[in-house]
């Protein structure tokens, strides 16, 4: 009853420092009001059947991807396992990649110079959520995230690392990340070549 009220929002984006019980229930009101559930599942442990099935879009990076999917083998070995349709895997230096339904999709990472990774994570959750918010096709969705989660790594702190829209589009302006055999092999890393 202490939930606040979805009414208005087309998201909700949660992760697992909160209680389990409160984001499974805050899910499942989310999921009956018709709002897209995304979870960042950090810090990484199992997530129950009921949980599961509550999850639109599901974050985790390799090391959650494995803890979530049971699996510990490649990334496409990992994602087999897991029944949610839409899952964001972040790679850190190597990038992020998704499976949307049956796609396959490869965001190389943006290189920068990193200082700090404190709040990389949330940036990238953050910006990647308001971005489908925002009707963004996940492609570009994943890559303004993987820019803004670049960004965030250039500076120290948390919330004075996040960068502003701005700065994003300009990163994304000026990155040339995917015409250099980048994505061919962040395809390999992932075990999707086969």
């Amino acid at each position: 009853d202490d939930l606040p009220s979805l009414a208005g929002c087309s998201h909700l984006l949660m992760q697992l420092e909160t209680p389990m019980p409160v984001v499974a229930e805050y899910a499942r009101k989310a999921k009956q009001q018709g709002v897209t559930v995304v979870l960042n599942a950090a810090p990484a442990q199992e997530l129950s059947e009921a949980l599961l099935s509550a999850i639109d879009i599901l974050i985790v990076n390799e090391g959650e991807l494995s803890v979530v999917s049971r699996c510990r083998g490649n990334v496409a070995a990992c994602l087999e396992r897991i029944g949610i349709p839409r899952v964001v895997v972040t790679l850190g230096s190597h990038g992020c990649c998704a499976r949307d339904g049956v796609e396959r999709i490869l965001q190389p990472s943006i290189p920068v110079t990193a200082v700090d990774t404190t709040a990389a994570g949330d940036t990238f959750c953050g910006v990647f959520v308001a971005a489908l918010s925002r009707g963004k096709p996940m492609q570009q969705a994943l890559k303004m995230a993987s820019a803004a989660g670049a960004l965030a790594c250039t500076r120290l702190g948390a919330q004075t690392s996040i960068p502003h829209a701005a700065q994003v589009e300009e990163c994304l302006d000026s990155d040339s990340a995917s015409s250099d055999g980048k994505a061919d092999r962040l395809r390999q890393y992932c075990g999707f070549d086969g």
